[in-house]
């Protein structure tokens, strides 16, 4: 700045005051307001070259001009600039110390300041206990949903081995020479679709047995047929297939649901396979005293992109009966 501007010189100091006005606060990042003095000196410069008809008087001097008019008293304009930021400095420093020392000698504001620190402190600390809190509740919450998934799995493990032995318990006879039988509940010549059970908009009827449409999405194929089921074991069988080779293996669930799907009374899934033809599947369970509702109903859910045909499902009520051996015995 020194070597392009000779301050010791008018026409260095005007030079910088116009460059300072023009570009310098862009360039130096200065505040505006710094350059509004330089402006007006420049300008009252101008001005009074254009009265007294100097040849200055056209365009402003370029920063490179050798011959600048004269100005006075320009050399303090920065001092003058700087003088004035200190001085708003100091009277915002005495603002402050003014506020400290009247509230440090009176004791209502003492009390109010000490209050609003206890405050901001406490609400800190509540803020703090809640983070805690909350992240101790997020951490008890998927436990619980860990817990609840394992009990679950737990849960259908251990009743599809009770299905599985009370079926090899219904099919074997009895030491006192009776069996198990089963007493048909719907209509045996006629379709399950005409039985009381409904379809959903996932399933088609194609002849007498139901496929389930290739798009649709992952949920119910049917379901019904809302009937009343007395005490006792039950059992309802289901033919199904799979209509297409890919996949080779897919799984449907099976459950028994009464007081309109509120109660679970039993759930198994199913696995078939597509090179096999029909398969028989069979859910067993059992209702107990007191569940006298009339809306018992067998539902058949199914993932998406299934290819599951449903060709026939019974249900059956299993009740003893005596064996024609112990009649040839007797």
């Amino acid at each position: 700045m020194k070597y392009r501007f000779d301050v010791d010189q008018t026409g260095g100091r005007l030079a910088y005051l116009q460059w300072l006005g023009k570009s310098g606060v862009a360039e130096l990042g200065l505040p505006a307001a710094f350059a509004a003095p330089a402006r007006s000196i420049v300008e009252r410069e101008r001005v009074r070259q254009l009265e007294a008809g100097d040849e200055a008087a056209g365009p402003s001097p370029a920063l490179t001009d050798p011959v600048l008019p004269a100005l006075s008293a320009s050399a303090d304009t920065i001092a003058g600039l700087i003088a004035a930021r200190d001085a708003e400095r100091d009277r915002i420093r005495q603002r402050d110390s003014d506020i400290g020392l009247l509230v440090s000698s009176n004791k209502a504001l003492r009390r109010e300041l000490q209050a609003l620190k206890v405050r901001r402190w406490r609400d800190e600390e509540t803020i703090h206990a809640l983070d805690e809190e909350l992240a101790k509740t997020r951490h008890t919450r998927d436990a619980a949903t860990r817990r609840s998934r394992q009990l679950a799995d737990e849960v259908a493990s251990l009743s599809a081995r009770w299905c599985s032995f009370t079926g090899w318990l219904a099919a074997r006879p009895h030491a006192n020479g009776t069996g198990v039988g089963r007493r048909p509940i719907l209509p045996a010549d006629t379709p399950f679709f005409k039985c009381g059970f409904r379809l959903s908009n996932a399933g088609a009827i194609a002849g007498t047995t139901v496929k389930r449409i290739k798009s649709a999405p992952s949920g119910m194929l049917t379901f019904g047929p809302y009937v009343n089921l007395a005490p006792g074991t039950s059992a309802v069988t289901v033919d199904a297939r799979l209509y297409r080779r890919l996949p080779v293996l897919a799984n449907f669930k099976l459950d028994v649901v009464c007081d309109d799907a509120r109660q679970t009374i039993a759930c198994r899934k199913f696995r078939l396979h597509s090179l096999a033809h029909w398969q028989h599947s069979e859910l067993i369970f059992t209702v107990w005293d007191g569940e006298t509702y009339s809306d018992f109903e067998m539902r058949i859910w199914a993932h998406k992109g299934i290819a599951l045909e449903i060709g026939r499902i019974d249900l059956y009520q299993l009740v003893e009966e005596s064996s024609p051996a112990s009649f040839q015995d007797s």
